[in-house]
């Protein structure tokens, strides 16, 4: 699945080029909060505080069908997930066929 997420820089800081779109494909029922697949895209650009940006991302979905949750968040590379902080992601659920 492919999709293009903007994102702007709210806050009063500088991102370094290691601020990257994340995304997490979780198990639902049986198997819910199971991370399934997992990926990056990678603007690699420093964002000024109030500058905006779009990102190509391709999402690996489970082969086997059934509903899964799909979560989208900026992450900072080894140091943590916005949402960890108290930035709200992107969720969303998607049925594969």
């Amino acid at each position: 699945m492919f999709l293009s997420i903007g994102f702007r820089n709210a806050s009063r800081f500088l991102w370094s080029p290691t601020v990257h779109v994340g995304y997490s494909v979780l198990g639902t029922g049986p198997r819910q909060g199971e991370s399934l697949s997992s990926g990056r895209g990678l603007p690699d650009l420093w964002m000024a505080p109030g500058k905006s940006f779009e990102v190509p991302l391709i999402l690996e979905m489970p082969a086997e069908p059934g509903e899964y949750r799909v979560m989208i968040d900026l992450v900072h590379e080894g140091v943590d997930w916005f949402h960890d902080r108290g930035g709200k992601p992107l969720e969303y659920t998607v049925t594969v066929r």
